[in-house]
């Protein structure tokens, strides 16, 4: 079977391009060294803030955009330039904020380079394991939104029953004006209604002058379906849920089995 000539890859980060000790395997680096000797453009995809993926961008050296905070910011590597920028309104964050609160779920406001979180609790020794800088903390999250966030995060880390109703409540109240989705494991991630990984990703494609036939997008997460929607050939993960996998044209191996350098043999070295 051919496959279309692919000139721009764009991958997720925690659970696809990381491996379940957040590590960057050997053969994932590998894959993308090629990938990036064969001409194509490498683009991370990830709910991050650029300043915590910046030492994985250029230890990779890679030079195309950089999307990251789920979408809502797009960077240039060369120039640590954000060319777009897409916040959540101080009265969206405010009404985040107070409901997070009521229902007593951990809260983390995401702005340019620096985070805050009420407390430092289990919640944030989890986030941290994930490489992300410890937040400051500020008693009152509101006071932080002189400058409108960029997403907000509520983590409600091995306590199943409020990460449930949580994610519930959060939906009836504010899933008419923003985007709440469940990205890893205990996290649910709060965007602008018009963010997303797939409307930055089609921003970024716009920029390089590359149709959608010729973009590979490859994750795990909820927020990685609508990176499928906008690229040609779109790649679940194998630790992907059944529903994650249903928005896929195809399934690679897990992220603890360098899923992401079987993809990128299958879909750009070896296209045929």
């Amino acid at each position: 079977m051919s496959h279309p000539t692919i000139r721009l890859i764009a991958i997720d980060v925690d659970g696809t391009l990381l491996d379940s000790t957040h590590t960057l395997s050997a053969g994932n680096r590998r894959a993308l060294q090629a990938a990036l000797a064969a001409g194509c453009h490498i683009t991370l995809a990830t709910g991050r803030q650029y300043a915590y993926i910046a030492p994985l961008v250029a230890e990779l050296e890679l030079h195309s955009p950089q999307i990251t905070s789920s979408g809502a910011v797009i960077t240039l590597p060369v120039s640590g330039e954000s060319v777009y920028t897409e916040r959540i309104t101080r009265e969206l964050a405010a009404q985040t904020i107070r409901l997070g609160e009521q229902l007593g779920i951990t809260l983390v406001v995401v702005q340019n380079g620096k985070s805050y979180t009420r407390a430092l609790n289990a919640d944030i020794e989890h986030m941290l394991t994930y490489g992300d800088p410890r937040p400051q903390v500020a008693s009152d999250l509101a006071a932080t939104l002189d400058l409108p966030p960029t997403n907000i995060k509520a983590i409600a880390y091995q306590q199943d029953d409020l990460y449930a109703r949580a994610e519930v409540e959060f939906q009836r109240h504010l899933g008419a004006q923003l985007n709440i989705f469940r990205s890893v494991p205990y996290y649910l991630e709060f965007s602008a209604k018009s963010v997303s990984k797939g409307t930055a990703l089609r921003r970024v494609a716009e920029q390089l002058e590359i149709e959608q036939e010729a973009i590979l997008a490859i994750g795990d997460g909820n927020n990685d379906i609508a990176m499928f929607e906008a690229a040609g050939v779109a790649v679940a993960m194998g630790n992907a849920s059944n529903a994650v996998k249903a928005c896929a044209g195809a399934v690679t191996g897990h992220c603890d089995a360098d899923g992401v350098a079987q993809a990128i043999e299958r879909f750009v070295l070896r296209s045929e």
